[in-house]
């Protein structure tokens, strides 16, 4: 399957992770760099608003059979009226949408990371190297490995989105049993509550059921409902979206020191460092990790591969010490 992209603009990922090269003396023939925390001035986690519209319009497509759902909750089968929502359209469009969004953040990262360990090289080397000569290395960033990491993720994204879905669906219809509403009333709810989490459904459906016992009108219910419900959308899409477009760098990264490793570029024991954002918004698991190193092609001392490390995540990696290939 293929998916036109909808666009990610290129942007200045990470500079101040490589603004200091200090030549180790010989015979050493190792070279480090000084790793600062990325300001948040220049946080790549920002989401395009196309690549939000998107996830949200591929929500939209959950699909609920009002037939089968009313007929379910009315003989008191709560599992029957839970599994009457359909979600093939969404899941494709899903797949496709995420798809397209790691495979053009992995060719981004991984542009910005090969001009990155170019400079790099240039600046280690014994000769000087100048711009016009440029340092030896072709990069193929959208290859197989990169196609399949892309493929597997996006599979892997539509699998818990349609499971977060299909959970918040449950609490729903459990929650509508017991307060004696309508099947009428809940095939609307869930309507409402498509794509988001299960403690974002809670919090709008609380937000109105509050507006009903104030004895609103039923339009403005509806239009402040709808609004709070956009909110929720959006704040769901950007953490999805954040997310992968961390992750999506990290293997974009990755791709190119691997292939530099495979060219004689660099060494293989060539140490990368974890870089968060310090800043009011640092989580401690973060903090915690910024400024560890692992050699390429090796895990972090908390035993995984790199940024991210949990929903949200802003952190990013960088080359610390180069190991030449001499």
């Amino acid at each position: 399957m293929s998916s036109k992209s909808s666009g990610i603009p290129a942007k200045d990922m990470d500079e101040q992770a490589h603004n200091l090269i200090k030549p180790a003396p010989k015979p050493f023939l190792v070279w480090k760099q000084e790793i600062k925390p990325r300001p948040a001035s220049r946080d790549r986690s920002s989401v395009p608003q196309a690549t939000l519209d998107r996830l949200i319009e591929s929500f939209g497509l959950i699909r609920v059979n009002e037939k089968r759902l009313r007929e379910s909750y009315e003989r008191g089968d709560l599992f029957g009226a839970a599994e009457a929502v359909e979600f093939g359209l969404a899941e494709e469009s899903l797949w496709h949408a995420l798809q397209a969004m790691i495979l053009l953040q992995v060719e981004e990262a991984g542009r910005k990371a090969a001009a990155d360990l170019r400079r790099l090289l240039r600046n280690r080397s014994e000769k000087r190297i100048t711009k016009q000569e440029g340092v030896a290395g072709e990069f193929n960033l959208i290859n197989e490995s990169s196609v399949e990491y892309a493929r597997q993720r996006s599979a892997s994204l539509v699998t818990r989105i349609t499971a977060d879905t299909q959970a918040t669906i449950r609490d729903l219809v459990g929650r509508s049993f017991r307060e004696g509403r309508t099947g009428e009333q809940l095939a609307r709810d869930i309507r409402e509550v498509v794509g988001l989490l299960p403690r974002q459904a809670t919090a709008l459906v609380n937000f109105q059921r509050k507006l009903e016992q104030e004895d609103r009108a039923p339009a403005k219910i509806a239009d402040l409902t709808e609004a709070y419900r956009r909110r929720l959308l959006l704040q769901r899409g950007r953490m999805i979206a954040r997310t992968e477009i961390i992750g999506s760098s990290t293997q974009g990264q990755q791709e190119v020191w691997g292939q530099a490793v495979e060219q004689n570029l660099i060494g293989p024991k060539t140490q990368r460092v974890w870089i968060d954002t310090s800043d009011d918004r640092e989580c401690p698991l973060c903090a915690a990790m910024h400024g560890k190193t692992a050699t390429l092609g090796q895990p972090y001392d908390n035993g995984i591969m790199g940024p991210t490390l949990h929903p949200g995540c802003r952190c990013t990696e960088g080359i610390s010490e180069i190991d030449t290939a001499e």
